[in-house]
């Protein structure tokens, strides 16, 4: 299948093992999976018969871990978190060496 070569897709794993990142829309017609550029996370659509993929999500920030849709197919649920780290520095006022 071929693929816009003007992203840079990366297939992980962020949860379970039977999550691979990439699965079938609803209709069967496409496959989903998440891109990520400039630092965000984007849920895109490449369709089977070929013709162009296309961003299905708008995110601005933060990233995804997971999606799927609902029983009715409908809507599509989207685990959506922000990755946060904080860095403690740790001095020695005593003045002994």
């Amino acid at each position: 299948m071929p693929v816009d070569p003007n992203l840079s897709v990366v297939f992980t794993s962020l949860g379970s093992p039977a999550n691979i990142g990439l699965q079938y829309t609803p209709d069967g017609k496409a496959l989903a999976f998440v891109i990520e550029q400039k630092g965000l996370d984007n849920i895109w659509l490449e369709p089977l018969d070929g013709s162009k993929g296309h961003q299905t999500t708008n995110f601005t920030s933060d990233f995804i871990r997971d999606f799927r849709w609902s029983p009715d197919r409908k809507r599509l649920a989207v685990l959506h978190f922000q990755r946060t780290a904080d860095v403690i520095l740790l001095h020695d006022t005593n003045g002994s060496q």
